[in-house]
């Protein structure tokens, strides 16, 4: 579910810090379709939101490059429907070097939450001071919204997420011939508990939740258990078939 899409003409292309960078036509796409309901403002906010949404996501996936070059490895950015990715030969490196990876992604994103911070309080006020400009208030709103709530849930100990790739390695680290399984397996039970939840949520809007939307949150975190339970199903598979091979 989230690999790499396959270019296609539409793709937008550039170079930044030395980095390839590619968005694929369905990141503007979905992020329309996530920006949706500021449409009662004006199309121009939902524009608005893409343009937030492809600053942090970028910014994201460059923490994630950018450790990866510190690493020694360089690496590539596509932005495309599920966000971003960051693609490099990292599984070359170290154990404390990937986890260092994984998390330089939120690291960028909350710098850039700093970033904006500092801006709503020391310079918003005096560029605006009789609120002549709601859309650079509303943009100041965006960016702080997906750069806490987003990057936090990007922390989630679910896979692919970066806080999965994480926990994959820390119980890798711990059991070299279960790890895997392990992680795969708190992956499957927390993003399936995390679906029911929103479900339940999305029938009780009174319930304690996250300013995040609940029916987006179950079509993600189901198609993450379901993804996870696949992985670990065939992480099972290998093992009993090398398991075999040893026995004889």
């Amino acid at each position: 579910m989230l690999l790499e899409p396959t270019p296609s003409p539409f793709d937008l292309r550039w170079r930044m810090f030395g980095i390839p960078v590619r968005v694929h036509p369905t990141f503007w796409l979905f992020g329309a379709i996530l920006g949706w309901n500021y449409v009662q403002l004006g199309f121009t906010y939902v524009l608005l939101w893409v343009a937030c949404m492809f600053v942090s996501i970028l910014v994201h996936e460059l923490g994630h490059v950018f450790m990866g070059r510190a690493c020694g490895h360089e690496g590539y950015i596509v932005l495309y429907s599920f966000g971003g990715l960051a693609i490099g030969n990292w599984h070359h490196t170290q154990r404390w070097q990937r986890i260092a990876i994984s998390f330089a992604g939120p690291a960028a994103g909350f710098a850039l939450l700093g970033l904006v911070f500092l801006f709503q309080r020391q310079f918003l006020p005096q560029i605006d001071p009789d609120f002549n400009m709601p859309m650079l208030r509303r943009a100041v709103m965006m960016l702080i919204f997906m750069n806490l709530f987003w990057n936090l849930l990007n922390l989630l100990p679910v896979f692919p997420l970066d806080g999965g790739q994480i926990m994959r390695e820390i119980c890798t680290g711990i059991a070299p011939r279960s790890g895997l399984r392990l992680s795969l397996g708190l992956s499957f039970v927390i993003a399936g508990l995390i679906a029911v939840y929103s479900g339940i949520v999305r029938a009780k809007p009174e319930l304690p939740y996250p300013p995040l939307d609940p029916t987006f949150n179950i079509i993600l975190f189901a198609l993450l258990a379901f993804e996870s339970l696949q992985l670990m199903m065939a992480v099972e598979r290998e093992r009993r078939h090398w398991d075999w091979n040893d026995d004889r």
